[in-house]
């Protein structure tokens, strides 16, 4: 599994040496948020849906790999992400997130909207689908 942080260090260094701009990477699959990243995916040029879950929530496991499947299906037009919010529990307290699995989808930096639970598959496309063109 590749580093998301490391990744975007990397390319900046070559963007610096290069002396012009390199095109964003789209992620074949969910990326790793952390404290240190998050701010930069939610304010990325494309939406993007997280994923607020936890090694020992049972819920959060059964929706993992719909979560999966979504990204690859979506990949050219949302962006997903994973918060473990054991982790960064700091990121989930500035959204309110007491519940998990939660799914909030942010667009320009701002939370637009946000899911609560194992909602399945069907409920994952209706959220998708109020963000990205059909």
């Amino acid at each position: 599994m590749s580093d998301p942080e490391l990744q975007r260090i990397l390319r900046k260094k070559m963007q610096e040496l290069s002396g012009r701009k390199l095109q964003p990477t789209i992620p074949s699959g969910p990326v790793e948020l952390t404290s240190y990243n998050f701010d930069q995916y939610i304010n990325g040029e494309r939406p993007l849906i997280v994923d607020f879950w936890a090694e020992w929530c049972a819920p959060c496991r059964i929706m993992d790999p719909i979560f999966e499947r979504l990204a690859m299906k979506h990949v050219d037009r949302i962006v997903f992400g994973k918060l473990n919010v054991d982790i960064n529990s700091e990121i989930a307290a500035r959204y309110n997130v007491l519940s998990i699995p939660s799914y909030i989808v942010f667009v320009n930096g701002a939370p637009m909207d946000m899911l609560v639970g194992a909602v399945g598959e069907t409920g994952l496309e209706r959220l998708i689908a109020r963000y990205v063109g059909q």
